[in-house]
């Protein structure tokens, strides 16, 4: 079969850290890469068109490829399945409007729905979008390989999926997880503008794109903000002169963190890694034939286990490979100690962040479900300081079973920690996790509440409960975040969700 998988445009609120640059689409090159026998490729909507841009009616920019682009592109590959990820339960109004497309150009065309945000609730997709064929759920790699083996044909004899069947919607039994990681094979980076990664926008684009979103005023104001705020600048600079990759080294969370939706794709709390040799295979590969120096590494933990992460680590030494490396989401704080950092230090992780999320040890085991010793927080940030490793801790307010005084305890550690950096959020519930669950059963969401206005950078609370109400927890995020900027350490970098309600006038 013929397949086009694609990685939709954004659809964001127009504010001063919106996000420009793309991300490698892993998920969508692991797709493509074990797909074999079958002519498939990638359109990034955003990578391939580096800098595309507009500003809709509403007040949102649409980021990436327009409709009109994605039309050309299905209309000269005419393709027999399209299959469209939808990371973000915030971001399904864009992928909705790329299978509208899709069917409008023709009906013959199979769609298909994976990611994260399908993963969290199957039926929900077809269910509200009847241009949907299949959604697939959970693990995708298995599950792509034999609808298009079978051409999209025998459903109800293919696991991980839902379909229509006599106009109903069915959903099949989950697929079972791959217990070998290492017997996927690498993503290929051939799928994708891989080069348009490293690129940022061209100041031209970036300044057109500011001053249509905000005018004159603001555009100066960011000019200033990058000319002055030097440290981040400089960071920056650091980071992207160097070709970095994203790598994926293992799949799920031992944890179950009241927050997080992330069991709903990896099988609960399981958690499967790949080998430390493996890894190292990719690492070199890419270090090789793509001149990589740069991993970003995307685990939900990395550092799970000790032995290899040393393993990796060593690895990387002992091949002498001059790199830099990110674990994005944080490090697994139970398993690190001086031994670990200090390999992690000598392969080139030069910050590291760990998530405590809340200062007040009683929240954090009882309502977070994250066990964890305050106290070795200040173990942590030493044995930074003697490695010379940039320290950062994620935090979080806001959350059911909270009180104002917790909150406080949360913002007081913060402040008083010796990190060097902290990025502080505002609770918010995201579909699939068992705080939003919850927040739906007993009444906590605010009326005003609405997937769409999530971003995880903002101060806003959506949750009102006999402890606190909105209005307590935004004046205390944006306290706390005052008091961290006094102090030179309040790190601004997160995600920002795209819409999730319809927005009218996208082209």
């Amino acid at each position: 079969m013929r397949a086009l998988l694609i990685n939709p445009f954004w659809v964001m609120p127009l504010n001063e850290q919106t996000d420009l640059a793309p991300r490698e689409p892993l998920s969508l090159e692991y797709l493509a890469t074990a797909a074999v026998g079958h002519d498939v490729q990638i359109l990034d909507c955003r990578s391939t068109f580096l800098g595309s841009f507009q500003i809709l009616p509403n007040g949102m920019v649409h980021i990436g490829a327009s409709l009109k682009q994605i039309r050309n592109k299905i209309t000269k590959l005419k393709p027999d399945l399209v299959g469209v990820t939808s990371l973000f339960d915030t971001q399904i109004n864009p992928v909705y409007s790329i299978f509208d497309l899709v069917k409008s150009i023709d009906k013959e065309i199979i769609t298909v729905i994976g990611g994260c945000a399908v993963s969290c609730y199957p039926q929900e997709p077809p269910d509200e979008n009847k241009n949907i064929d299949i959604a697939v759920f959970g693990e995708g790699e298995r599950t792509f390989q034999e609808l298009l083996d079978k051409k999209c044909t025998n459903l109800e004899s293919i696991d991980g999926i839902v379909y229509r069947k006599n106009g109903k919607i069915v959903q099949n039994n989950p697929r079972a997880l791959i217990k070998d990681l290492d017997s996927l094979p690498f993503p290929r980076r051939d799928f994708v503008p891989f080069e348009n990664y490293n690129k940022q926008w061209k100041m031209s684009d970036q300044a057109r794109f500011y001053l249509k979103a905000r005018g004159p005023t603001f555009l100066l104001a960011r000019v200033i903000s990058n000319v002055f705020g030097r440290r981040a600048l400089d960071e920056t600079v650091k980071r992207t002169s160097r070709i970095s990759a994203r790598i994926l080294t293992s799949r799920g969370c031992p944890l179950n963190c009241y927050f997080c939706a992330v069991r709903n794709v990896w099988g609960g709390r399981t958690y499967r890694a790949r080998s430390a040799e493996n890894v190292l295979s990719e690492m070199v590969m890419l270090y090789d034939k793509y001149k990589v120096r740069h991993f970003g590494i995307v685990d939900d933990n990395f550092t799970v286990s000790k032995k290899r992460t040393v393993e990796i680590c060593k690895g990387i030494v002992e091949r002498g490979l001059d790199l830099t490396l990110t674990a994005d989401s944080g490090l697994y704080f139970p398993s690190i100690d001086r031994e670990v950092m200090a390999w992690m230090k000598k392969a080139g992780f030069n910050e590291m962040y760990v998530a405590i999320e809340s200062g007040n040890e009683a929240i954090a085991k009882n309502i977070i479900g994250k066990e964890i010793r305050l106290s070795r927080v200040k173990e942590f940030v030493e044995i930074c300081k003697d490695l010379d490793i940039i320290s950062g801790g994620f935090f979080m307010v806001g959350v059911p079973g909270e009180t104002k005084e917790t909150m406080a305890d949360t913002v007081k550690f913060a402040a008083d920690s010796k990190l060097d950096r902290v990025r502080l959020y505002t609770c918010q519930p995201f579909r699939g996790s068992r705080l939003y669950e919850d927040a739906k059963k007993n009444g906590w969401l605010t009326k005003d509440f609405d997937p769409s206005k999530l971003l995880m950078r903002e101060s806003d609370s959506y949750l009102k409960t006999p402890e606190f109400s909105p209005e307590d927890v935004r004046h205390i995020a944006e306290n706390a975040k005052e008091i961290l900027r006094q102090q030179d350490r309040f790190d601004a970098a997160g995600t920002c969700m795209p819409l999730r309600k319809p927005v009218k006038g996208q082209k």
